[in-house]
């Protein structure tokens, strides 16, 4: 009988996504200080997570506040973010 290692999946997972989380707060602090095009496609590169990711319901937070500084930003013609 193979042994269940669903437990272990379950925790890794986490850890992934608290991972993932971490990276994309670093990434939206350093445009933050340091400046930039602020955009999902920008962001989920600089943190390396997809652009799914952001988009999950369970994101909302993060994506909230990469529209924030999104919106900070002087207008560059291009449309805005989709909701």
């Amino acid at each position: 009988m193979r042994a269940d290692n669903s437990k272990r999946l379950a925790e890794a997972a986490q850890q992934r996504r608290l991972g993932c989380i971490e990276r994309v707060q670093a990434a939206l602090e350093g445009l933050e200080r340091d400046g930039g095009p602020v955009t999902v496609a920008g962001v989920a590169a600089r943190a390396g997570v997809s652009r799914t990711f952001l988009y999950d319901d369970a994101q909302a937070p993060l994506l909230a506040r990469l529209r924030h500084l999104a919106s900070k930003q002087p207008a560059t013609g291009r449309p805005a973010l989709p909701d």
